[in-house]
């Protein structure tokens, strides 16, 4: 028992952070060849690392694709409003990055700021799952249901969070994987 369970912690840095390996397709490269010499090989082999495959399917410069959305208080929450500058965050209430994430934009002058929208987008989430974040994590800007990922995969296929930064004219200015210790060192226009 207690090999098995020191095999799957082994494994643990193996997966991607907050997503899961079938979000995760091994691309296949048909000119890939074996060599003969290489099976036959007394060589002790090594199981390669799953290769994250994000596509990113918009690009600083696009316009914003999300425009209206509802929060989890029933409230519309406008993306489209000039002079103002959006952060928009993708993310699941269980995943260690997201909570870091959130940690520190709450904790930063961010959410003061005037002329900045923040919305988060709690990738296959639910009401329920979104307000129990919000009182445990004292969120105070809008928080949003993406519960089949539709509006997440707009931008991209795999991770979070997934910080989107638009500028006052609606243009997506950057969009990165949050996994890093401190998100906000990335978070300018």
């Amino acid at each position: 028992m207690n090999l098995k369970i020191t095999l799957l912690i082994s494994l643990l840095p193996l997966l991607p952070a907050c997503s899961t390996l079938a979000e995760v397709p091994a691309p296949v490269k048909p000119s890939a060849k074996i060599s003969a010499t290489a099976s036959t090989s007394s060589a002790p082999t090594t199981a390669a690392r799953p290769v994250r495959q994000t596509e990113q399917r918009l690009k600083a410069g696009d316009l914003m694709p999300l425009t209206t959305l509802t929060s989890i208080e029933n409230q519309q929450v406008s993306l489209t409003q000039p002079n103002q500058r959006k952060l928009v965050i993708f993310f699941g209430t269980t995943c260690h990055d997201s909570q870091r994430a959130f940690q520190k934009i709450i904790a930063s002058p961010l959410v003061n700021q005037t002329d900045l929208q923040i919305v988060g987008i709690g990738r296959e989430e639910n009401v329920a799952s979104l307000r129990k974040f919000a009182t445990e994590y004292q969120v105070t800007f809008p928080l949003v249901v993406d519960a089949d990922r539709a509006m997440y995969h707009q931008f991209t296929n795999v991770g979070i969070p997934r910080i989107v930064l638009v500028d006052e004219n609606n243009r997506i200015v950057k969009s990165f994987l949050g996994e890093i210790p401190d998100v906000l060192t990335e978070i300018h226009w």
